[in-house]
């Protein structure tokens, strides 16, 4: 009986089919303490902010079509000025593109002065007005704006709220300044060049993966759980070079395939070998920003990182 009771104490882990003797396992199936990862309203690194993307609450009407666009110009060329491109997860990751009416208040004389322009302000004006969200009716007497504007069109990197559990990276890309974000995305703007490669690496893909909500099967991907959570080690000049260098190597050899959409070149059966090996290479570098040792598995990243996230939560609690 004694025996028995020992041996039920034993607690293991496996690992594809070898199995760990753990002194714990974690509430994420991983060895570790108990502790619970939590939403911040801050990065836990030295990482800029990110936000949600813009909302517009158009009824569709500030929203166009390839096909919308060109027939707007082609009515008045004027119009031009008033149309960005407009991208959110599903526009980045599957396409077609899409465009928007992006009108800023000293503009809004000039712009209403277009008829085409004008009939799709009135729908909006309208359909704002038939809204059941008081928040929606306030901007019924603002139809050339979107009701949520969490930045001015500006460079940014975009990370999609919602997307496949079965890509190996996660699909993640810069926007021009010419550019509004959906709110079906996150945005960081202005953004250091070396993040691209911290955010599409299999480290934070594995941080993702363990703590981030799910829509069916897809990762959810947040600013307060899935980015402000996430430790990264400072980074060297040095580094921060190496890590660029690798982001342009990636870049470049998306542009190779410029015809593929996102999820065509991440497709996990299909992704061309060129990215797969540029991938794996800036897998290299950012794992021994972590550790000289090479992590074996996805399991021993997050054991790495749930150990950080522990430390930095007790430095704060400790300072607090």
């Amino acid at each position: 009986l004694c025996l028995s009771a020992k041996k039920a104490k034993k607690k293991y882990i496996f690992r594809g089919n070898i199995r760990h003797l753990v002194n714990n396992i974690s509430p994420y199936l991983t060895e570790g303490s108990n502790i619970i990862v939590k939403k911040r309203k801050t990065p836990i690194s030295l990482f800029p902010k990110m936000l949600f993307g813009n909302m517009p609450r158009d009824g569709g009407n500030l929203i166009l079509s390839l096909e919308e666009m060109n027939k707007i110009i082609s009515e008045n060329e004027m119009s031009e000025k008033f149309i960005k491109k407009y991208i959110g997860a599903n526009e980045f990751i599957n396409g077609p593109d899409r465009w928007c009416l992006w009108i800023n208040d000293d503009d809004y004389n000039e712009a209403k002065q277009i008829k085409v322009i004008e009939r799709r302000l009135d729908r909006v004006r309208e359909s704002r007005r038939n809204s059941k969200a008081e928040s929606t009716q306030e901007y019924a007497d603002r139809p050339y704006k979107f009701v949520q504007i969490q930045h001015e069109p500006d460079q940014a990197l975009l990370v999609p709220r919602v997307s496949s559990e079965r890509r190996e990276y996660l699909p993640i890309g810069f926007i021009n300044n010419d550019t509004v974000i959906a709110d079906s995305a996150q945005a960081i703007y202005k953004p250091p060049v070396y993040l691209f490669a911290l955010l599409s690496s299999k480290m934070h893909l594995s941080w993702v993966k363990l703590v981030s909500g799910r829509l069916e099967n897809r990762f959810r991907y947040s600013s307060t759980i899935s980015y402000n959570t996430f430790f990264s080690p400072r980074v060297t000049q040095i580094e921060e070079k190496a890590l660029e260098d690798k982001t342009f190597d990636i870049l470049s050899e998306r542009e190779k395939y410029s015809e593929l959409t996102i999820a065509q070149l991440y497709d996990p059966e299909k992704m061309p070998k060129s990215l797969r090996d540029a991938h794996n290479e800036l897998d290299y570098i950012v794992d021994r920003l972590y550790q000289e040792k090479e992590f074996s598995s996805d399991d021993e990243r997050v054991e790495y990182l749930i150990g950080k996230y522990e430390e930095i939560i007790e430095m704060d609690k400790n300072s607090a």
